[in-house]
C-alpha cells in the first residue's frame, strides 16, 4: 500500500506509508503533507509524523477504537493528543499546578504526548547548506538560526530493550521553501536507511514539542538570520548585530524544557507574564514580567550564562526599568 494521511486534531498529521510505496512516494511523503496542511489551512506549525507499515508507535495506534496488525481497515478516530501529556519521565502521574499549567499552555509546544524517553540519548544534528547536509559541531548543538532548517537524527533505549528512533526536521521561520523541502527529503533519506524504524516529526521555529527540548536540556537558543560558515561561538553569526544589542524571550516550563528565542529588539517585543534577556555593549540585563513565573526566573538565570557568559547581569522587575533598558530598545512602547 501506498502513504495515507491521517489527521489527528491538535496533534497534527501522521503520514502512514505502505511496505508497496515506491521511492519516490517515500521521498515526497512528507512534502505532501507540507501541501496538505496549506490547503486544508492548518497552522503552519501543525506536527507531521511519518510512521511505516508494520512498524507504527502506540502514539498512532492510540487513534483508533480497534488496531488489527495485521488488517488493513482501521477508522475510528478515538482520541486528541493535546488532552494529556503521556509517558513523561517513565508514565509516572504527575499533579499539575495551575501555574505550570499555564506555562505549558503559554508555551504552545505542540505533541505533549509524545515523550518516547527522557531525552538522555544519543542526537546527531545537521545544517542544510546547498541542498545537502553538513555535520553541526557537537559543542553547538541546540543553537539554531531561523534563517537555517535542520535534521537531528535522535536513538535512545526503547521499552522494549532495544533501539528506536527519531527524526525531527526542524524549520526556521526564515529558511527557503528549498531549506525546508530539503530537511523532509533527507529526513526521510536517513529514514530509509534505518529500514523505515525512525519516526519523522516536522517541528516548526516556535512551536518545538518537549521531547524535542529535552534532547538540548535546556539549552536550545534560537537566533535570527542564517549561519555563518566559520561559526564558532554564541556571538560568531552572519546576522550578529553590529551594535551588539540582542533581545532573548525565555520560556520553558522546567530546567530541561528551556527555549530562548531572539526577538526583534523593540519595546513591543516585550510581554508581561515572560522573562527576557536584554543584551547591550555596556551591560546585560533580564527583565521579569509582572506574569513571570518563578521557574521561568529561575531558567532565565541559568541561560543568561549562556548568552551573555562574561556579564554580571542585571534584574529588572517590570515597571522599575532603568532609562538606558528603554533606550537599548528604541525608547518606550506598549506590550502584551
Amino acid at each position: 500500500m501506498t502513504a495515507s494521511f491521517w489527521t489527528t486534531g491538535a496533534s497534527g498529521i501522521f503520514v502512514w506509508v505502505g511496505k508497496g510505496a515506491t521511492s519516490q512516494e517515500r521521498s515526497q511523503s512528507m512534502i505532501k503533507a507540507q501541501e496538505f496542511i496549506t490547503t486544508k489551512g492548518y497552522p503552519m506549525h501543525t506536527q507531521v509524523h511519518r510512521v511505516i507499515e508494520n512498524g507504527e508507535t502506540t502514539d498512532f495506534k492510540q487513534y483508533f477504537a480497534s488496531w488489527q496488525d495485521k488488517g488493513i481497515n482501521h477508522s475510528h478516530l478515538i482520541k486528541a493528543a493535546m488532552d494529556e501529556d503521556s509517558s513523561v519521565d517513565g508514565g509516572e502521574e504527575r499533579e499539575f499546578d495551575p501555574e505550570i499549567l499555564h506555562m505549558f499552555k503559554k508555551n504552545g509546544g505542540r505533541a505533549l504526548g509524545f515523550m518516547p524517553d527522557n531525552g538522555q540519548g544519543e542526537a546527531e544534528v545537521w545544517r542544510v547548506e546547498n541542498f545537502d547536509l553538513v555535520p553541526v559541531e557537537p559543542h553547538t548543538y541546540g543553537m539554531f538560526f531561523g534563517g537555517d532548517s535542520y535534521v537531528i537524527k535522535y536513538e535512545y533505549q526503547n521499552k522494549r530493550g532495544g533501539h528506536g528512533f527519531i527524526i525531527y526536521y526542524w524549520q526556521g521561520k526564515q529558511s527557503s521553501i528549498d531549506e525546508k523541502a530539503t530537511a523532509a527529503m533527507h529526513a526521510v533519506r536517513l529514514d530509509d536507511e534505518l529500514n523505515g524504524k525512525a519516526v519523522q516529526v516536522r517541528v516548526t521555529q516556535g512551536n518545538e514539542p518537549r521531547h524535542f527540548l529535552k534532547i538540548f536540556k535546556g539549552k536550545l537558543i534560537i537566533f535570527t538570520g542564517g549561519h555563518a560558515s566559520g561559526f564558532k561561538n554564541i556571538h560568531d553569526h552572519d546576522t550578529y548585530d553590529v551594535d551588539g544589542t540582542r533581545l532573548f524571550r525565555i520560556r520553558g516550563t522546567c530546567s530541561d524544557d528551556v527555549r530562548a528565542e531572539q526577538m526583534p529588539e523593540t519595546a513591543s517585543s516585550l510581554a508581561s507574564d515572560d522573562v527576557f534577556i536584554l543584551e547591550t555593549p555596556s551591560a546585560t540585563y533580564v527583565w521579569h514580567g509582572v506574569g513571570a513565573s518563578d521557574l521561568e526566573k529561575d531558567m532565565a538565570a541559568n541561560i543568561v550564562a549562556m548568552i551573555s557568559p562574561d556579564a554580571s547581569p542585571q534584574i529588572i522587575e517590570e515597571g522599575s526599568e532603568p532609562a538606558e533598558f528603554w533606550a537599548a530598545l528604541g525608547g518606550e512602547g506598549d506590550y502584551d
